[in-house]
């Protein structure tokens, strides 16, 4: 049985030992590190916490069937009492369909974003 040189094998304990806390340091200030462009923890949604896309809904028209509202979101037709997701169409109307999930509530528009405002004629 060959004998071995204590030096040599105190200098590789030496050096795993090393590397071993060089790579954990470096695993540790890896996952500590913050991405700059993401938002603060505060601002985050159920569904980002989730690791989850937020679906964004498209109210493309709203018509009439037998005397009843339907509407086409995000190409689904939807009458009122189906889902879309978790959420719950609770009503449409000829130019919007409400959806609630819980105490929340969304406001589809065939319109968007846009308002209607009072234009004045200064002529």
């Amino acid at each position: 049985m060959k004998t071995r040189n204590p030096v040599l094998l105190a200098l590789a304990v030496a050096s795993l030992t090393l590397a071993n806390v060089t790579l954990v340091g470096a695993v540790q200030a890896q996952q500590s590190e913050r991405d700059p462009t993401r938002p603060p923890a505060r601002f985050a949604t159920p569904a980002a916490e989730q690791g989850q896309a937020a679906i964004e809904y498209k109210l493309k028209m709203v018509t009439v069937v037998g005397g009843r509202y339907q509407a086409v979101v995000n190409e689904h037709h939807v009458r009122v009492g189906d889902r879309l997701d978790d959420w719950r169409v609770s009503r449409i109307q000829r130019d919007r369909v409400i959806l609630r999930r819980g105490d929340e509530v969304q406001v589809l528009s065939v319109f968007g974003e846009l308002r209607k405002t009072e234009v004045r004629d200064n002529g």
